[in-house]
């Protein structure tokens, strides 16, 4: 799971408490899909129980679990560790919707690669923390492996390699006149050339080259993805200004080094999509910040005392 999903930084240290100090018994809800109170209860008390599974937990979620008070949670590392768990509930409802499963075989390579990678602090944990570390593993990778792949089949064009150029302009006004010489038939290179303020590109006739997707900022990539070959935007508004963009050409590719990118695209639409409803007792569902995925962010306020 990628782990830019998965931090937050908040200036305000809270703590939870175990047991009676827990209200409601659903903590979060992921598409009608409950994850309990005891089930996060078991795991902290898990937590609690055992160094090494809390050391190996602490790692992956960036975050120290023990409160200030004693018997107490971190609200953020538990709020980091419901955002975990919601991710992994997101995933497994697509592979059960695609009709996959994880399979034997990936189960016994996830395990080798806990026990490569974590070494003896593995063979600490209590045989169910062993398990869940190996389902946990063994869905991402089928994610990795079936569902990932099957994303890009679907979604291939959207990672095409796209030659493009591009008119930048201060003003809407501006823009708008000169898609107007454009429809016109003026052409489009004379048209940068003369009147872009992309110096650079202007110079070229308005030629960015080609690129893969993640190159561009966001408004013009999606203008950009959106045309046909020789097809002219509406002006598109930029932190830079307003583009009149041409597609120049369209270069399909495969999903070989694109895997990352693909992944985090499919999580994102996954996220996007997600009915995810999270008790007020431990935060809000919610993006930390505009260019960050959704994450349980912890509430603000005393810390609870341990039951």
């Amino acid at each position: 799971m990628p782990r830019r999903l998965l931090l937050i930084a908040l200036p305000v240290l809270l703590a939870v408490g175990c047991g009676d100090t827990f209200t409601g018994t659903q903590v979060v809800t992921v598409n009608g899909e409950d994850i309990s109170r005891d089930t996060l209860e078991a795991e902290l008390d898990a937590l609690m129980d055992n160094d090494a599974y809390r050391s190996l937990l602490e790692q992956q979620l960036s975050g120290v679990a023990i409160g200030e008070s004693e018997g107490s949670f971190d609200t953020r590392f538990v709020a980091n560790l419901l955002t975990e768990r919601v991710y992994l509930a997101l995933v497994a409802q697509e592979v059960e919707r695609r009709g996959l499963s994880v399979s034997d075989v990936v189960l016994e390579a996830a395990r080798a690669n806990l026990e490569q990678n974590i070494g003896p602090s593995f063979a600490e944990l209590p045989d169910e923390q062993r398990d869940q570390f190996v389902g946990r593993v063994g869905l991402v990778l089928t994610l990795r492996s079936e569902v990932v792949p099957r994303y890009f089949e679907e979604h291939g064009e959207d990672y095409d390699e796209i030659c493009a150029s591009h008119i930048l302009v201060e003003t809407r006004e501006d823009a708008d006149a000169l898609s107007a010489e454009l429809d016109d038939g003026a052409e489009f290179a004379e048209l940068a050339e003369a009147s872009s303020d992309d110096t650079q590109s202007a110079a070229e006739g308005g030629d960015l080259g080609c690129q893969r997707r993640g190159t561009f900022v966001p408004p013009f990539e999606e203008a950009a993805y959106s045309l046909e070959v020789g097809e002219v935007s509406a002006p598109v508004r930029t932190e830079f200004g307003y583009h009149l963009i041409l597609l120049d050409d369209r270069n399909p590719t495969d999903l070989e080094g694109q895997e990352q990118l693909v992944q985090s695209d499919l999580i994102e639409a996954l996220t996007e999509e997600a009915d995810v409803d999270v008790n007020p007792r431990y935060g809000r569902w919610v993006r930390p910040e505009p260019d960050r995925g959704f994450a349980v962010v912890p509430p603000e306020g005393p810390a609870a005392d341990a039951g």
